[in-house]
């Protein structure tokens, strides 16, 4: 996925995007190229599951509603668009 679709995703500049998918990258979280996109690794995509558990289950313990937008969306971006190398 490109920085540009992920920076319209989240609605932020995609100079933020660029710096974090950088600092990703240098924890090897994902594979990261400006031409190529990013992609998580296997070990980016375990971490990025169990938060979004943990979120989940934070949301279910206090019987609050979290921005389910963001649960969602980093989801979907999970499970569809961002391809495991």
């Amino acid at each position: 996925m490109l920085n540009r679709a992920i920076a319209g995703e989240l609605k932020i500049n995609p100079a933020t995007v660029t710096e974090m998918l950088r600092r990703l990258r240098d924890k090897k979280l994902v594979e990261y190229s400006r031409s190529g996109g990013a992609a998580l690794t296997k070990t980016g995509k375990d971490i990025a599951l169990i938060e979004i558990i943990a979120v989940r289950d934070y949301d279910k313990s206090l019987n609050v509603t979290l921005d389910g937008r963001i649960t969602t969306t980093l989801g979907r971006e999970i499970s569809q668009n961002l391809p495991v190398v």
